[in-house]
């Protein structure tokens, strides 16, 4: 994946079929967000369709891609492509590092890894002591352990003494089947003996993870520290290991959970004491040992290390999760390329519904990659340095405020830092549910009441006191699925105005795609690309107190409106599989111009505008659904409006109705007199004037289908602050030239939170005899009231008819992308 994509792709075929002058390009193309489960594109703007992908295929590509080094930081990990992709880009000479949370460090993916030369460690790396590999004397250790031959006791050098009760050389062998040797050199014994290992340590509590397995042969392993089990075949937690499959004893820093892998080991001679292995004598079976960490356990804390304030950092911690989910390819070179996703390494990328973004940002980069370099407590290429490692409430702040283009972005890590970072998550989340003024729309796997703990505040205010306040204010919607218990039944039912949900992950059967999704919108149900509003914060964190303040996560707020709408499609297809969907009927007036001017030809030579102009009217009223409860009304317009016979006001749009302004549409000509002049302002209050009439009013817009060059009094300008007033939007389809005055329709758009489009005709350079090439309206409302969503699709596959043509928009805000035609063929 040497170059990303940018959102949209544009057929070869279509820029012969369709001419137009592209706008300027996107500030944001460096960035894409994607999402594996089905997107409903109904909610799309034009040429900003959600892109569904398959997540493991993407994370391949990305991997593939390096060339100098690739961060590797997650909670679990146990997808086995993942790994062996990295164990060969690692073999092949990149940089690899990985970090997971320390009680997943076992899975089969961080394992599966260490095949290749990949360095590994998790948030108890400040508490590591020594890492000790079992390998034959043939060279050097990995960067970073000791190495033990199979030596009989004694020094090792460093001040360091460690080896076994006998001499155990023969036992200890190499495979040759993987580049590294931690999994490729192991001690291996039948399981007819004990066989006894130790190490000189002061007096103290440690933890020990030690990792099994042989690459040639199905073990059954038995392993004591202290007297106490920490591998064993018969625990009900323990799987048999076959060829190549290996397991780890967790270090998780507590007691609690009955896992005896867990549990501190208590040193009171002086010597720590490994024992493989078992007593059997009419055993076959073989015990192994590759490798052995050990770590600090805290003295006075059997559950670890709970003191923020005056706590040993260097000490094991107590449940506090790494729980950054993000892939750094790359980082510090011009082609860095960042994954930042809410989903882990495992099945939950496919089963469950996930979210990701993928950015060449220089500055988000670069503050992924000094986290990272943080927590390992060195730079690329370094081994895992204990001594300046830092996690959790020891690390300092990475927070990065920066405008990508024009548009805000910001990076924050958790969790909150007192002091030297200058923020507290709680009020991140808080000030940008705060900054909503006209809708959110969440997908969070958690959303807590929890705060207060240690002195910080948690979710809770956002969720008891700021939403609240906002469904307090006339029009404020809320729509979302949210997690925990304390999430159901779902919180604010006594406002009319809030939609939302209960969703579990792993315990409601009867949900799709389980949410595992960590984002919340803010003004984009509504968003257009004129208005701009829409942002997104996503990422890792849940939004609990652990979250907030204790975990290791990475959080975005983008304040691009185009990926806000991106996510809003992904969330309309979550929250519309869990029954929620909300009001989309429409007052709508379509407004047609027959100027004479409508009469020129388009660019195919044969086709006049007024000719595109009511096929395109047509094909929008053959895309809204009847009997839903959308009311349309039409209006005819040039110097002056000119009534239908019989009139026309927005009706009920039965089929009845559709077919009959279908038909009115097809009568209207571009004549004199009325058509010796342009008046936006006289077909603006009409259409005002047919909205305003109706009673217990739907969202409100007009369309117009003109080619510009407004140019007769009343003008559009006049009539903008009653349209602001009505709350009516104002979108158009112009099938105007360069040399066209389109700029009312523009300002007219963008004043009321509506679309422009502007496109040329031209169906002589298609390369079929028989289709004619026919322009839809720039659709805000084309997806919107569709009957059903786009189903999901194979990755970058679309039905024919959703293809996308480029057109051409004379003022675009900067950083804001192109509108996009659709077209059809009959």
């Amino acid at each position: 994946m040497n170059t990303l994509p940018t959102t949209l792709r544009r057929p070869t075929l279509l820029a012969a079929l369709l001419l137009a002058t592209l706008a300027p390009p996107r500030a944001l193309a460096q960035t894409r967000a994607v999402f594996n489960q089905s997107v409903d594109k109904r909610y799309a703007w034009l040429g900003n369709d959600a892109e569904v992908v398959d997540f493991e295929t993407e994370m391949l590509d990305l991997i593939n891609s390096a060339t100098t080094s690739i961060d590797v930081a997650t909670m679990s990990f146990s997808l086995t492509n993942i790994a062996d992709a990295l164990a060969t880009k690692a073999a092949a000479g990149v940089n690899v590092r990985i970090i997971t949370n320390s009680g997943h460090r076992a899975q089969v993916g961080s394992l599966q890894a260490l095949r290749g030369p990949c360095q590994m460690a998790d948030n108890n790396l400040p508490a590591l002591l020594h890492r000790i590999n079992f390998q034959e004397d043939a060279g050097a250790a990995p960067p970073g352990y000791l190495k033990d031959d199979g030596a009989v006791f004694g020094p090792r050098g460093g001040g360091l003494s460690y080896g076994w009760s006998v001499d155990q050389r023969t036992r200890v062998v190499s495979r040759g089947r993987y580049t590294n040797p931690l999994l490729d050199d192991l001690f291996s014994a039948r399981n007819n003996a004990e066989y006894r290992w130790e190490i000189a340590l002061p007096p103290g509590h440690y933890y020990v993870l030690a990792v099994v397995g042989d690459p040639d042969f199905g073990t059954k392993n038995h392993v004591r520290v202290e007297g106490q089990e920490v591998l064993n075949r018969g625990t009900f937690w323990y799987e048999n290991c076959g060829p190549a499959e290996f397991k780890g004893s967790n270090v998780e820093g507590g007691e609690s959970d009955g896992n005896p892998s867990a549990a501190r080991i208590n040193v009171t001679d002086g010597r720590l004491t490994v024992v493989v292995g078992e007593n059997n004598a009419a055993s076959t079976n073989f015990s192994t040992l590759c490798f052995l960490e050990i770590y600090k356990a805290d003295d006075a804390q059997p559950l670890g290390d709970t003191s923020y304030e005056d706590g040993d950092d260097h000490e094991v911690q107590e449940r506090q999760l790494h729980h950054s989910k993000f892939i750094l390819v790359d980082a510090g070179t011009p082609s860095a390329v960042l994954w930042n996703s809410s989903g882990n390494l495992t099945g939950g990328a496919t089963g469950f519904s996930e979210d990701a973004i993928i950015t060449r940002e220089a500055a988000i980069c670069n503050a992924f990659r000094a986290q990272f370099d943080q927590q390992w407590g060195g730079a690329s290429g370094s081994i895992p340095n204990p001594a300046s490692s830092n996690f959790g409430t020891y690390k300092a702040s990475n927070a990065v405020d920066v405008f990508v283009g024009t548009l805000p972005w910001k990076l924050r890590f958790s969790p909150s830092i007192t002091g030297a970072a200058g923020y507290d998550m709680a009020d991140e989340v808080n000030d940008h549910v705060n900054g909503a003024t006209r809708n959110l729309v969440f997908c969070l796997e958690q959303f807590t009441t929890s705060g207060g703990s240690r002195g910080f505040d948690g979710p809770g205010r956002t969720r008891n006191t700021t939403i609240p306040a906002k469904l307090g204010t006339p029009g404020f919607k809320v729509l979302g699925l949210g997690g925990g218990d304390d999430f159901n039944p779902p919180p604010w039912s006594m406002f009319p105005n809030a939609q939302v949900g209960h969703s579990e992950v792993e315990f409601d059967a009867t949900a799709p795609w389980p949410i595992h999704n960590k984002y919340l919108l803010r003004d984009a149900l509504h968003d257009s690309r004129s208005r701009g509003d829409g942002q997104v914060l996503c990422g890792s964190m849940n939004w609990s107190q652990s979250g907030m303040h204790f975990n290791d996560e990475a959080t975005l707020f983008i304040g691009d409106p185009a990926i806000a709408n991106q996510y809003l499609q992904h969330a309309m297809a979550r929250l519309r599989e869990s029954g929620i969907e909300p009001d989309r009927r429409v007052d709508l007036v379509l407004v047609l111009d027959r100027s004479t001017s409508m009469n020129q030809l388009s660019a195919d030579g044969s086709t006049t505008k007024m000719a595109a102009s009511r096929t395109a009217a047509k094909l929008f009223l053959d895309a809204l659904i009847t009997g839903s409860g959308h009311r349309v009304g039409l209006v005819k317009f040039g110097r002056e409006v000119e009534a239908f016979v019989p009139p026309v006001t927005p009706l009920p749009f039965t089929t009845g109705v559709q077919s009959d302004h279908k038909d009115r549409v097809d009568l209207i000509q571009a004549t004199l007199p009325i058509g010796g002049a342009t008046c936006y302002g006289l077909a603006l209050q009409e259409a005002m004037d047919q909205l305003g009439a109706l009673p217990t009013p739907n969202r409100r817009v007009i369309h117009f289908f003109t080619d510009g060059n407004e140019n007769q009094a009343p003008m559009s300008s006049t009539k903008l602050a009653a349209l602001q007033g009505m709350g009516i939007e104002v979108h158009s389809t112009a099938f105007g030239g360069a040399s066209d005055n389109l700029d009312p329709l523009e300002a007219l758009a963008t004043a009321t939170g509506g679309s422009f489009a502007q496109t040329t005709l031209n169906t002589s350079t298609s390369t079929s005899a028989s289709p004619k090439w026919l322009v839809t309206p720039c659709a805000w409302m084309w997806r919107w009231t569709r009957a059903t969503p786009s189903p999901r699709a194979a990755p970058n596959r679309r039905p024919w008819w959703w293809m996308p043509a480029p057109k051409a928009c004379s003022s675009l805000p900067a950083g804001r992308p192109a509108p996009v035609m659709r077209y059809t063929s009959r």
